[in-house]
This record gives structure tokens, C-alpha cells and sequence, in this order.
């Protein structure tokens, strides 16, 4: 699973804003910022020196291992985030469990929930249970937790980090 971005976070870089698809990138890559690739297939003839951009961008994304996907798997995820609501249940001096909350009709999957912390607090946090696994990025002090499959209705998770 990769990193999935929060809507709040999605900001579109229109042409104009760097020269290259390539530098626009950079801009937003190094801003942890979320890239939208304004593209419209009519305007870029097959040899064109933007084409060619546009396709060297995308490679580089994909070996950095950017998220990915078309505008309308972007909008089906965007709905989907915005159907679950995480409720802290309750809160110790190495656990946590949280009530994630699925308020769609459907149980939703592939959803990763961001958790920041103190100067590394949550470096060392698990997920309970073997289902879903975390992520700690260093860079931002942020743990990513890969959620298992979301019933409809309340689902409680309990995360454990050591000091």
C-alpha cells in the first residue's frame, strides 16, 4: 500500500507554475505536496518534446514511488476517506484504540490513517491483531497505519508503540 493523500492536501499544479512537468514535480515533491498532472490528451502530439516530458515524469513518479491514478480513482477515494470518522476510545501511556467509524453502505479497504507525533513518539507503533501494518517516515515524523478492511458501523483497532 502506498501513502494515500488527505484531500485538504491535494492541490493542483497547473502548467505554468515551473516550466517542465519535470520541475513542477520537483516543486511538489519537495513541499510533500500532492501533484496533479494536468494532461489533456488532444493537445500533446504522440512526439511531441511535452509528451515526452509528461512520460519521463510519470516514470520518475512511479520509481519514487508516488500514489499514482486517474482523477476519477482519486474522486472514488476522496468519498470513500470522507465516510469514515476515527474516534479515539481511549488513550494510555503506550496504547491506543480508536473507533473508526464507516458510515457508507459498503465496507471500505485500502485506507490508511496518518498519526503524528513527538520527535519520533510513534517510531515503534504496531497494529494489533496482525491485520494492517504502520509505516514511520522519518522525514516527517508521521506513522502511516494501513488499515485492515472496514466494516460497516464501528471497527476498533488498537495501536501499541514502545518508548
Amino acid at each position: 500500500g502506498k501513502e494515500l493523500p488527505d484531500p485538504l492536501s491535494i492541490i493542483p499544479v497547473t502548467e505554468g507554475s515551473a516550466p517542465s512537468f519535470q520541475q513542477s514535480y520537483n516543486v511538489v515533491r519537495d513541499a510533500h505536496w500532492y501533484y496533479v498532472l494536468p494532461y489533456y490528451p488532444e493537445t500533446y502530439a504522440a512526439r511531441s518534446r511535452q509528451a515526452s516530458d509528461m512520460e519521463v515524469t510519470i516514470a520518475r513518479a512511479k520509481r519514487e514511488g508516488a500514489w499514482i491514478v486517474t482523477t476519477s480513482q482519486a474522486l472514488t477515494w476522496w468519498r470513500a476517506r470522507g465516510q469514515v470518522r476515527p474516534v479515539i476510545a481511549s488513550m494510555g501511556r503506550d496504547e491506543m484504540q480508536i473507533d473508526l467509524i464507516n458510515d457508507s453502505e459498503r465496507p471500505l479497504s485500502g485506507l490508511v490513517m496518518e498519526i503524528r507525533g513527538q520527535e519520533g513518539q510513534y517510531r515503534h507503533m504496531r497494529i494489533s491483531g496482525g491485520e494492517g501494518e504502520t509505516l514511520y517516515i522519518e522525514e516527517l515524523d508521521v506513522t502511516l497505519v494501513y488499515l485492515p478492511t472496514l466494516d460497516i458501523g464501528g471497527n476498533r483497532i488498537t495501536l501499541t508503540w514502545r518508548r
